[in-house]
């Protein structure tokens, strides 16, 4: 019951933030209800909405949801970010990290792009599904140990691009 509460509270921020409430006393408001609702939960979070996106940190990690959403600053170099992705959500934790948005561009060519990419980046490819509307790549560094998976699916003329890099 105490998750039920903290995703209304969450998604009552993000519902402030997608519809630009933008004051900052309706976003303190919103900050301190999901803060309250993780810590109801048991975790401890520091919540900030501000420039469209509701970035929440914990111990754990951080992730960012809204239209402001940022690509996390440590952030593995060696894994693509499309240059004309929209981005939509990013989380960054210890072992892993994944970063979600959106872009106009076709399939075909964001799929071109990261094969391009990962492997000149030194991803050995692992497998790709291809079955249009939607796209999987998987990749993976050995020596490493380090998974990198992409999903690109179309939806309404927009392409929506999921990556994530984490330990094996």
């Amino acid at each position: 019951m105490k998750r039920m509460g903290m995703l209304v509270a969450l998604l009552a921020a993000v519902g402030m933030v997608q519809f630009g409430c933008g004051k900052e006393a309706s976003e303190t408001t919103a900050e301190k209800a999901v803060e309250s609702a993780m810590k109801a939960s048991g975790q401890e979070a520091d919540v900030t909405i501000k420039d469209n996106a509701m970035t929440v940190t914990t111990k754990d990690g951080s992730s960012s949801f809204g239209e402001g959403a940022k690509v996390p600053d440590n952030w593995p170099s060696d894994v693509p970010i499309y240059d004309g992705l929209k981005i939509l959500a990013a989380v960054a934790a210890p072992q892993a990290f994944t970063v979600t948005g959106t872009t106009g561009d076709s399939l075909d060519k964001l799929t071109a792009y990261y094969k391009e990419q990962a492997t000149k980046n030194g991803w050995a490819e692992d497998s790709v599904m291809s079955q249009p509307p939607l796209t999987m790549l998987s990749y993976r560094k050995e020596g490493e140990k380090r998974n990198l998976a992409i999903v690109i699916s179309t939806e309404g003329g927009q392409q929506s691009v999921s990556i994530t890099v984490g330990n094996e």
